[in-house]
């Protein structure tokens, strides 16, 4: 039985969630599908979910900081609302400084780019087990228990939404009169719009693979404390997040080769190695995963539409700050499809001009 749907998105992770969410928020009225297989990747699962406005290497506001955390925290809070979910933690972050030289940089800097929405003060360590004397305290940030996040709609029923859990098939897509008809293992489903969001996925979609994308993996630790307790995400070249009392979230390594979601003893070791020089009590490893991170070659996200497929859309690369980035960027392609906005060029996938002059060029042939 064929069904019919005014949205298919491909891809439940950040990204796909979010477009759904804002859909149900926005645009009431519209019916969407979301087809994925969650086995496929990891990354959105065992993200750390930290929004924070800050790049501490070089200790400035990153680009829209403000406005990406401010628009974040408002969705995020109104899905809380929504469905009778926590997702949501504000948690203070703890940026450690080590050397003087460190310190008077960072006073330095606060004395002449302090932000009355980014609230931060350098203060004396108070708990034993952190590794410094003086931290940098970020009182503006967050983080989303992403897990809960891309999961808790699976045990939603809504009227607007309907969710199959398979592996996506680009052969089994066909464009028919201006709608795009899907059929594939017992799925027969038609939709005007079709959305992807597959993150590193996107290199094997046959309609996308030729952006310029540039993943990363990356792993993760938990560990388990009952003597470090600490409240805030501690930050110094790696992130401790407080997962409750005494388990926390160790993250994340960076890896360009061999891209896959398979853990490794090298990246344990080196996670260790930071961990020891962040703190200096007990604990004991519990858990490690691997994900991929969806990055662009020049890290910015990617979204618009497929410059010959009218109505298919993408959303993607969105990165480390995926959690910060998403909410904003979702609202601003589905503006342009709704309203006629523009989507701004520094993210818009029409600025790939050499890689649409390749794929023009092939299309001709």
């Amino acid at each position: 039985m064929l069904k019919k749907y005014d949205n298919i998105i491909i891809g439940s992770g950040i990204a796909g969630t979010t477009l759904l969410l804002k859909l149900l928020k926005h645009y009431p009225n519209e019916k969407s599908l979301i087809i994925s297989n969650s086995e496929l990747s990891n990354c959105s699962a065992i993200a750390a979910g930290m929004a924070n406005p800050l790049a501490f290497k070089r200790l400035g506001i990153i680009p829209g900081g403000e406005i990406l955390m401010s628009s974040s925290r408002e969705f995020y809070k109104y899905v809380e609302s929504q469905f009778n979910i926590e997702l949501l933690h504000q948690t203070p972050t703890l940026k450690l400084i080590t050397s003087v030289k460190e310190l008077n940089d960072i006073s330095i800097h606060l004395e002449n780019n302090q932000s009355e929405n980014i609230n931060s003060i350098i203060e004396k360590n108070s708990n034993p087990s952190i590794n410094a004397q003086d931290i940098l305290k970020v009182n503006s940030t967050y983080w989303l228990n992403t897990e809960l996040y891309i999961n808790f709609l699976k045990d939603v029923r809504h009227l607007n939404f309907d969710r199959i859990e398979t592996t996506f098939s680009a052969s089994s897509l066909n464009q028919i009169d201006n709608q795009y008809n899907y059929s594939s293992n017992n799925v027969n489903v038609v939709a005007t719009r079709i959305f992807f969001c597959e993150g590193h996925l996107i290199a094997q979609n046959p309609f996308f693979n030729w952006i310029p994308m540039k993943p990363a993996k990356g792993e993760t630790l938990i560990i388990e404390s009952s003597t470090l307790q600490s409240d805030d995400i501690i930050n110094k070249d790696a992130y401790l997040v407080p997962l409750s009392q005494e388990h926390y979230k160790l993250g994340a390594t960076y890896k360009w080769e061999n891209i896959n979601d398979t853990i490794e003893e090298s990246s344990k070791i080196e996670l260790i190695e930071k961990l020891n020089k962040m703190i200096n009590c007990d604990y004991k490893v519990v858990d490690q995963k691997a994900g991929v991170r969806p990055s662009s070659k020049d890290r910015k996200p990617i979204i618009g539409m497929h410059p010959f497929h009218k109505n298919m859309y993408v959303l993607n690369a969105l990165g480390t700050r995926g959690v910060m980035l998403a909410p904003y960027y979702a609202e601003m392609l589905l503006k342009s499809i709704f309203k006629g906005d523009s989507i701004a060029m520094d993210v818009n996938i029409s600025r790939f001009k050499k890689e649409l002059a390749l794929l023009v060029s092939n299309s001709n042939q």
